[in-house]
């Protein structure tokens, strides 16, 4: 059984962050008709977002998360929603929306890079 408990919490963690990546693919787009490919481009940036304040600037942990989680979180909503709401009109052609949502993960992927120096 020691030899397997380490297999069986790690598959639990991946499972559960297939299933929440899962759910929010899902209920995007259930509610907007849009097919959101950024999704997983705004987590990775809330991700680096977390390092840089936490790793590069000294900010402790917690409020690093905070930062990330509850600002950034919002913020890139609030950046993509009107464009969300554009193609949601009766007149948008259906191939604007996946346009749009590789255009905005390929930007935030780019932002992402800016501050690396590699």
């Amino acid at each position: 059984m020691k030899t397997i408990l380490p297999f069986i919490i790690s598959g639990i963690a991946t499972g559960s962050i297939y299933g929440l990546a899962g759910t929010g693919l899902v209920l995007t787009y259930k509610t907007s008709g849009i097919f959101n490919f950024a999704h997983g481009a705004m987590a990775t940036f809330a991700a680096y977002l977390y390092y840089l304040l936490n790793h590069d600037h000294g900010l402790a942990w917690p409020l690093a998360v905070a930062i990330s989680v509850v600002v950034a979180g919002p913020v890139m909503g609030f950046v993509m929603e009107p464009a969300a709401r554009r193609l949601q009109s009766r007149f948008a052609v259906r191939s604007h929306r996946r346009h749009w949502s590789f255009a905005s993960a390929f930007g935030l992927r780019a932002s992402d890079r800016t501050s690396d120096p590699v």
